[in-house]
């Protein structure tokens, strides 16, 4: 019975080597197949860093272009006061006749009936005037109404121009020494 125990004992040692070897085996090919998946994606990890290098190489000297629509309606309200002296230039000649006709009552002094004098004559009158006349203007004028404002703004942005190109290019920098 000692010697069937031990076939027995020596047939499960055989078979545990056995199925101990297999899973050896693909422990082995597990931890093969995870080195070359992980390989492959720092390769891939790689280009798609000199990519990202260089797109951001390519992005430090680009040029964004965009056009902002603002429409609004801005209310106002205000008083304007206006109080100015205007100084008026007056040039002008007056040239009228004038038509007198009237009747002068007069009185000798020796006689004791009046007598009256028709007088009928046309006066010439030309007179120039030339002044200067202040004007005073004192007025204030309430404003109230709404305005639209409709207008597109264009915004042209070098990156170039600004402290973003620097960024830019110390981190593509980066990425090409960290993917070689």
């Amino acid at each position: 019975m000692a010697k069937i125990m031990e076939r027995k004992l020596i047939r499960v040692w055989g078979c545990s080597q056995l199925v101990l070897g297999v899973l050896v085996l693909l422990s082995l090919m597990l931890s093969i197949g995870t080195i070359v998946v992980l390989l492959q994606v720092r390769s891939q990890t790689q280009v798609a860093m000199r990519q990202l290098a260089t797109d951001l190489t390519i992005l430090s000297e680009y040029q964004f272009e965009y056009t902002v629509h603002f429409s609004e309606t801005v209310p106002i309200q205000t008083v304007i006061a206006l109080h100015e002296n205007f100084a008026v230039p007056i040039n002008l000649v007056i040239s009228q006749t004038i038509p007198i006709n009237t009747n002068i009552p007069f009185q000798f002094p020796l006689s004791t009936t009046p007598l009256e004098i028709p007088i009928a004559v046309d006066v010439p009158v030309n007179v120039p005037i030339q002044t200067e006349v202040n004007v005073p203007l004192n007025y204030t004028i309430p404003i109230s109404t709404e305005v639209p404002l409709v207008i597109d703004i264009p915004l042209k942005i070098e990156v170039s121009k600004t402290p973003l190109k620097g960024y830019l290019l110390n981190l593509a920098k980066m990425l090409r020494e960290m993917s070689p």
